[in-house]
């Protein structure tokens, strides 16, 4: 998991240059559901990129704990 979210970072500060929005739905396109979810949300909300991945972290985190436990 932390992996993913690694690699969701490192595209997201590959991307300097484009905006904040298009950051976001860069590493949306790149993520799992969960995350992805938050991370078009929170461009289209004009959400502070650095605590859309926190956020979008956490989403996946609870997803895949969900998962495991079944």
């Amino acid at each position: 998991m932390r992996a993913k979210l690694t690699i969701t970072s490192a595209v997201l500060l590959a991307a300097c240059g484009q905006s904040n929005k298009a950051q976001l739905h860069e590493a949306a396109n790149q993520s799992e559901p969960a995350a992805a979810q938050v991370l078009n949300n929170a461009a289209e909300n004009g959400m502070d990129p650095q605590e859309a991945m926190q956020e979008a972290g956490n989403a996946a985190a609870e997803s895949n704990a969900g998962t495991n436990a079944q």
